[in-house]
């Protein structure tokens, strides 16, 4: 294969390839071993975009973002409950009084509506 065109592919000398035909084209990309791009497991994979996941690091990755929208939940509520005790807060005000920015105010209150 030519320098030029492994080049353009991060294909190297001794790496190995793949082969495939698809009707009437012939298709080389560089071998990806089923492992994990991030722990390099072995074990209970998944593909998501040309890559293989663990269901570990899955877990690890979705945990977090879990977590943020337990965050927003409390965020809400905390913002319920300051309109309710100071009915006529401006959303400056309010964000002031639960620790939040007032674009954030303004995004919450337009979940509500």
């Amino acid at each position: 294969m030519p320098k030029e065109i492994r080049n353009i592919y991060d294909i190297n000398e001794g790496d190995v390839v793949e082969f495939f035909v698809d009707e009437e084209k012939i298709i080389i990309r560089k071998y990806k071993t089923q492992t994990c791009i991030f722990c390099k497991s072995t074990e209970r994979l998944t593909y998501f975009r040309e890559q293989f996941v663990c269901f570990s690091c899955v877990e690890n990755v979705t945990k977090p973002l879990q977590q943020r929208r337990g965050r927003a939940t409390d965020t809400l509520e905390r913002l319920i409950e300051a309109m309710e005790r100071h009915p006529g807060a401006s959303q400056k005000q309010l964000a002031q009084l639960i620790g939040v920015s007032q674009g954030r105010v303004s995004q919450l209150m337009k979940q509500m509506a």
